[in-house]
């Protein structure tokens, strides 16, 4: 649970053992949220601030999207995606924190992907060039527009 008197701005970070910590920006209110076996990178916020997703998993395993709790801290990482072979990176909230979107690499480019923030479901929205990139920049631009016709992926 949060300290009395424990900010609700607080500022997320990657210890030195890979694990996702809190802290409020005067320095204080410092609290570890995760104790995984692996480590974990890119923290970011919800637009409520309610939770965050990172992104985590060794070099050699799968590596995946996590959800994590700062109201429950004991609490282990929640996987909403997690692949040995397309792994995540840029995680984005929509900005109702309903879902998550995040590029993965294919063999065909990029992928958007777009999963609901309790990780009930998840689709795979489009894969683009390689040569160009932008397919999935697009996209990522209007995710929230293809998600009543995504395809599950």
């Amino acid at each position: 649970m949060q300290a009395q008197g424990a900010p609700t701005n607080r500022i997320a970070y990657i210890d030195a053992q890979g694990q996702v910590g809190l802290i409020a920006p005067d320095g204080q209110y410092q609290q570890q949220l995760s104790a995984a076996a692996h480590g974990f990178r890119f923290p970011t916020w919800s637009p409520d601030g309610r939770a965050l997703v990172a992104i985590g998993g060794a070099y050699h395993e799968s590596v995946g999207l996590y959800r994590l709790d700062p109201r429950a801290p004991t609490a282990a990482p929640q996987p909403l995606y997690t692949s040995a072979t397309h792994r995540p990176f840029y995680a984005y909230w929509s900005p109702d924190g309903r879902f998550v979107s995040f590029l993965t690499s294919h063999p065909q480019g990029l992928a958007l992907h777009l999963v609901e923030a309790h990780g009930q479901q998840q689709w795979l929205l489009t894969i683009g060039s390689r040569a160009t990139g932008h397919g999935p920049l697009v996209a990522s631009a209007c995710w929230c527009i293809r998600v009543p016709t995504a395809s599950r992926g």
